[in-house]
């Protein structure tokens, strides 16, 4: 009995510990997989509120992005508002991963998603109400929309990141009674305690090789991080809290002057130094504004950079912002800057252009409406003037120097554009200096004569000879001649000298004038430009004249330079020219005088009624038998019907244009040999091309001199066969 006994007691332990370490291990396995459980819920609502917190800071990003992108226009700073795109579509798909068996958090994600694409479909509007201007963009971007997307959006992410913080107490409720329960359970099977231990140090060791692996990538992550900063074009320097320089890229170490060893600790403001260009007050840094306000500071142009040992200060744009850690607390912050001395140096030379432009129009205007008061005024003196002979005489000259000098005007302007474009032409000669010189003193007497001024000209008895274009010479000396006078004092005295040196010709105008300064010697025969804008528009000029005898000049092999000893001082052009033939050659001879008018057959057709009847007018005073047409049509049949010597043709006429009649003229056998002038206000030598293709052997812009259409009538047959009866 008692072996009996003793072996029942035994079994019934062995039994009582075997059904006992059977449920305590069932328990013990129960509990563990709840504690497993739990961590792997807890781990999960961690990653959840992480996912969280990083769509709403690429959310923030991308917002700041964009309104960095409205102020400054540069595309990278779009660079987190697309990234935040991608960003957010890993983010919400993971977050359906760890809330799919969770219907009140799938429910709260699929809200969020909304909120996440309604808030990039307003900063997408933003951004592209950019393109329409800045104005247009901040218009979009001071709207509500966006800001009520953001606050939804901020809304929607605390609700679901409550809620996981609601499972993660329970969880951790859980957890903690799962380990009372396990540590009773430790207390009576001590194998099985020590079993778990043991399990407990290899998990630990485990999560401890993770750490270290995770800590390895972290280390590398930072090195690829530096890296990338150190290779950007922008000058980088980033601080810790205290504004102290924890880091600095290659660029910023060559703007600053500091070497990135020195720098290491250094306030940023002592390494970073930004004042104010016009009076040197240091500014704030941005870097320390973004620390203190929280908040990155948009890129801007606020002053220069003052490197360090002295160097030249340099205009800067800088940005900032705040560098935040995984809890989302400020670390530190980050500046960007970049020298931007080539673009304020471009954006300065643009306003420069604009300022000239605006001057030029205004001095344009003003001396096209010089002319035009005088000529308004002569006609109201010949209407009120009875036609008195002196009154009229008079009348007809001051409208003749009027008509000249707007004429003169418009011929520069054209002279300038051919020029720029490359599309004058010389007409070259054996040109005789002399000639050039007495017919610009020719020229520029009567306004040497306005102004009082004395003109003294020394040349050599035998001038030199040299090869030219005589108009475009007559035009050089002209405009120099020009320029003395107007920038003289009434009374004052202008020489003009020609001299020889080697194989080169040289001409000299000096005036004793109001003189250059010398910033201005370089730029005095740039465009526009003139020495004293108060004087230029008392006397009249548009700052091209010396542009064009530059271009002229060196159109014909020679040089040009302005010398000045300083403001009234007087001034002295000195012209340079090849010499081609030796300076014993006589003067070439004068031009014949053209040959007496003879009376010719004349059709003349304009559709301006004006300029038709002055000039049919002008024709039969010369003694010519003139018919008159007010269309193209109605010139082709009276050409027809009259077999006129000469016909001149305007243009741009209805029903049928100048070009098209001239090749109809052409087309027919008694205008094979007609004479055709083209006369239009149309000059450029792409409209002599094409008037020369349609027909025509002259082209004359109006308006038309009286000496030049004369001698070209010169050259038509005189009238010889009976007149044929036609109509005006």
């Amino acid at each position: 009995m008692q072996r009996f006994f003793d072996k029942g007691i035994v079994l019934g332990l062995v039994m009582a510990l075997l059904a006992f370490t059977v449920a305590n291990g069932l328990i013990a396995y129960r509990n563990i997989r709840d504690l497993y459980d739990a961590r792997v819920r807890v781990g999960e609502s961690r990653e959840v509120q992480n996912a969280l917190h990083q769509i709403l800071g690429t959310a923030a990003a991308a917002e700041a992005g964009v309104r960095g992108y409205v102020i400054t226009g540069e595309p990278r700073d779009l660079e987190p508002f697309v990234r935040a795109a991608e960003s957010d579509e890993k983010l919400l798909a993971r977050l359906a991963e760890l809330t799919a068996d969770n219907p009140a958090q799938r429910s709260r994600l699929a809200r969020i998603a909304v909120r996440v694409r309604d808030h990039a479909a307003e900063l997408a509007a933003i951004r592209d109400a950019r393109s329409g201007g800045i104005e247009a963009a901040q218009r979009e971007m001071a709207g509500d929309r966006g800001r009520s997307a953001m606050e939804e959006l901020r809304r929607e992410l605390l609700d679901m990141d409550r809620e996981e913080t609601a499972m993660l107490d329970a969880r951790a409720f859980a957890s903690l009674r799962s380990a009372d329960i396990a540590r009773a359970s430790a207390a009576v099977a001590a194998i099985l305690g020590v079993l778990m231990i043991v399990a407990l140090v290899y998990q630990m060791r485990r999560n401890l090789a993770a750490r270290d692996r995770a800590n390895a990538g972290l280390v590398a992550q930072k090195e690829l991080f530096r890296t990338t900063l150190a290779s950007l074009g922008e000058a980088v320097v980033t601080c810790d809290t205290e504004g102290r320089v924890t880091f600095m890229n290659g660029a910023a170490q060559a703007l600053t002057g500091w070497h990135a060893t020195r720098a290491l600790g250094q306030p940023i403001d002592d390494v970073v130094r930004v004042v104010e260009g016009a009076t040197h007050r240091p500014l704030e840094n941005a870097a320390l504004a973004a620390l203190t306000r929280g908040a990155p500071i948009a890129a801007s142009h606020r002053g220069k950079l003052v490197p360090r040992g002295g160097a030249i200060e340099r205009p800067v744009d800088d940005s900032a912002a705040p560098i935040r850690d995984a809890d989302g607390r400020i670390a530190g912050a980050v500046l960007v800057f970049r020298d931007i001395t080539e673009r304020k140096r471009s954006e300065d030379a643009l306003r420069e252009a604009d300022r000239r432009k605006d001057e030029f129009l205004a001095v344009l205007a003003h001396e096209l409406r010089n002319p035009l008061a005088p000529l308004r005024n002569a006609l109201q003196i010949v209407r009120l003037s009875a036609f008195s002979r002196a009154s009229i005489d008079q009348v007809w000259a001051m409208m003749e120097r009027q008509v000249t000098q707007m004429v003169r005007l418009i011929d520069d302007l054209l002279d300038v554009s051919r020029i720029t474009r490359d599309k004058l032409e010389l007409r070259k000669g054996l040109v005789d200096m002399r000639e050039v010189v007495d017919s610009a003193l020719e020229m520029s007497a009567p306004l040497m004569q306005r102004y009082g001024h004395r003109v003294e000209a020394s040349l050599p008895p035998q001038c030199p000879v040299i090869e030219g274009d005589r108009v475009r010479l007559v035009q050089i000396v002209e405009n120099l001649l020009t320029n003395a006078a107007k920038y003289s004092e009434a009374g004052g005295h202008i020489t003009i000298e020609v001299e020889t040196e080697g194989a080169e010709l040289v001409l000299r105008v000096k005036d004793r004038g109001i003189g250059i300064p010398p910033q201005m010697l370089e730029r005095i025969f740039d465009m526009f430009t003139q020495v004293d804008r108060s004087l230029e528009r008392a006397r009249g000029g548009l700052g091209i004249g010396l542009t064009l005898v530059k271009r002229l000049v060196e159109l014909h092999g020679g040089r040009v330079t302005a010398l000045s000893d300083g403001p009234r001082t007087g001034s002295e052009f000195v012209v340079v020219l090849p010499i081609i033939q030796p300076a014993a050659i006589a003067a070439a001879a004068r031009a014949p005088e053209p040959p007496p008018a003879t009376r010719r057959r004349v059709v003349v057709a304009d559709d301006n009624a004006d300029s038709l009847e002055s000039l049919a007018r002008l024709l039969s005073l010369l003694g010519h038998d003139v018919r008159t047409a007010s269309d193209g049509l109605a010139c082709l049949a009276l050409c027809a019907e009259f077999q006129p010597d000469a016909a001149l043709l305007d243009i741009g006429m209805p029903r049928l244009n100048g070009y098209d009649a001239a090749r109809a003229i052409r087309s027919e056998p008694w205008g094979e040999s007609l004479l055709l002038i083209a006369i239009t206000g149309w000059g450029q030598e792409e409209d002599i091309q094409r008037g020369r293709a349609a027909g025509f052997d002259h082209h004359l812009v109006k308006p038309i001199e009286q000496a030049r259409l004369a001698s070209i009538l010169g050259e038509a047959p005189p009238i010889e066969r009976e007149d044929v009866k036609s109509t005006a």
